[in-house]
């Protein structure tokens, strides 16, 4: 079978696609945000799906990015906050992928487990709405607490393998 150049096209993210929407939807947004809100920001749950129909209606945004929501919602002081537990997140996690066996089924589990929490990262970036899902970001957050806690149940609580 042919596959149509321009379904490749639409499907295929390239490296300059990808550096595009990381900069139009993470640092643009956050900028284009600022100017829009101001130094406070809107408040929480004003870039939240259906927040024009709650008591707040006057307000407006059109955030689509995580990081342009976080920002509208918490300000500049409450967006670094949020930006800091991140880098924080992302360190365990690399912490966490240093210390994890690379063979074996505890370490094929885990590296399931951290794509899956890659992907949500970096589909929070270019789109909050799924996140306003509960469903959804329990579960984001499960995986999330199952990488971090790998360690913990691939090696037993005093970080020695345990007897097979």
């Amino acid at each position: 079978l042919e596959i149509d150049r321009e379904y490749t096209d639409y499907v295929g993210v390239g490296t300059e696609t990808a550096t595009t929407r990381v900069r139009t939807h993470g640092v643009e947004a956050v900028i284009g945000t600022y100017r829009q809100s101001g130094f406070f920001g809107e408040g929480l749950g004003s870039a939240s799906t259906g927040a024009r129909y709650g008591a707040a209606a006057g307000i407006r945004t059109w955030q689509e990015s995580g990081p342009s929501k976080l920002r509208v919602e918490l300000g500049v002081l409450g967006f670094f906050a949020a930006l800091l537990v991140a880098l924080a997140v992302v360190r365990a996690l690399f912490r966490c992928l240093v210390v994890m066996p690379a063979a074996g089924g505890d370490g094929l589990l885990f590296v399931g487990l951290l794509g899956i929490v890659a992907a949500n990262m970096a589909s929070f970036l270019v789109s909050h709405q799924a996140y306003g899902d509960p469903f959804l970001v329990t579960l984001a957050g499960f995986m999330l607490g199952m990488t971090l806690s790998a360690p913990r149940w691939a090696f037993g609580p005093r970080g020695s393998r345990p007897a097979s």
